[in-house]
């Protein structure tokens, strides 16, 4: 009977390829040098033996020598180009440098920017924003109407002021100042102090409000213009209230009077969402909406006054006065507020 270790002797063995030491016939890889043994069955491609008589980084750069380069691809060749119409196109450098040209700036889209973006109608809702612009076709517009329909030189002299303080570069406070006196002395001739106070020293307010959304001044100029507003309501012109000229209007029989009754009454509640926008420490949005309904108010009730009572030339002329000069004042005051 043979024992184990009879057994272990006479097991076969083979030679390492690296090292030459003995190891087992099923061994892979030398426990001794770790070089991979040669096996036919497991992988066909010779391995060269690592040498025990220099560094490993010398081992790994004859390695990296004798490792086969690879083969260098060829260039492709330039495929020629089909026949367009029976014309062979030519490959010359003029064409390939022609083809390697930028694009034309109109072939190339625009980039769309946060302005394009927005609507028209936001685009509209921030007409405050260039004061000089709109002080100037202001100024013009009414100018024009005043030259065409009653050419008086107060108004043409205010008319004149309102176009130069927006076409003149002025500092901002003297522009406002400006502004806002000719247009407050525009509508104090057309509709009365109190009107004055109301159709520009609110919207201003506003706009004050819209630039500063924690100005304190702003909601001292709406104190002022809630005032002038209850007063133009009250206080007799006349002989007569406004108050009370609205109750005969809603009492009469004729659709002129009921709809003027209306356009009077319709400021009451402009009044009031305006001096609740101004009403807290700090203002969101909305301010600039319910300065252009104010500013709005006055001209188009004109327009449809006139188209009722057959007037449309005197009500547009007086429309635009109205528009333009309340926009001028409560520019001229928003800036004075800033």
């Amino acid at each position: 009977m043979v024992s184990g270790r009879a057994l272990y002797y006479y097991a076969p063995v083979k030679v390492c390829v690296s090292c030459g030491k003995n190891l087992p016939d099923a061994a892979i890889i030398c426990v001794f040098c770790r070089a991979r043994q040669h096996e036919e069955r497991l992988d066909p491609t010779p391995v060269k033996g690592i040498r025990h008589d220099v560094s490993p980084e010398d081992n790994v750069r004859e390695v990296e020598k004798s490792a086969p380069k690879p083969a260098a691809i060829p260039p492709r060749a330039a495929e020629p180009k089909k026949p367009v119409d029976g014309v062979a196109a030519s490959a010359s450098p003029s064409n390939s440098a022609s083809a390697s040209v930028a694009p034309a700036p109109g072939a190339v889209p625009r980039p769309v920017t946060d302005r394009d973006d927005r609507s028209v109608l936001i685009q509209l809702g921030q007409w405050n924003r260039n004061e000089r612009a709109t002080l100037s076709v202001a100024g013009l517009a009414m100018l024009a109407v005043v030259l065409i329909y009653q050419r008086n030189w107060l108004l043409i002299l205010l008319a004149l002021v309102v176009a130069a303080a927006g076409i003149a570069p002025l500092p901002r406070m003297a522009r406002g100042a400006i502004a806002a006196a000719a247009g407050m002395a525009l509508i104090w001739r057309m509709f009365g102090p109190a009107a004055a106070g109301g159709l520009v020293i609110l919207p201003g307010a506003l706009l004050s409000r819209a630039k500063s959304p924690a100005s304190r001044l702003a909601q001292l100029w709406g104190l002022i213009a809630a005032g002038a507003i209850v007063a133009a309501y009250l206080v007799p012109r006349d002989g007569q209230t406004l108050a009370r000229s609205i109750l005969d209007g809603f009492r009469g029989e004729h659709f002129v009077q009921i709809g003027t009754a209306i356009w009077l009454t319709i400021p009451i509640p402009l009044v009031l969402v305006g001096l609740l926008a101004l009403t807290p420490k700090r203002t969101v949005g909305g301010c600039v909406l319910w300065a252009t309904l104010m500013l709005l108010w006055a001209p188009i009730g004109l327009l449809l006054l006139g188209f009722w009572t057959n007037a449309l030339g005197a009500s547009l002329g007086a429309a635009v006065i109205a528009l333009g000069a309340s926009a001028a004042g409560a520019l001229g005051l928003a800036d004075l507020s800033a």
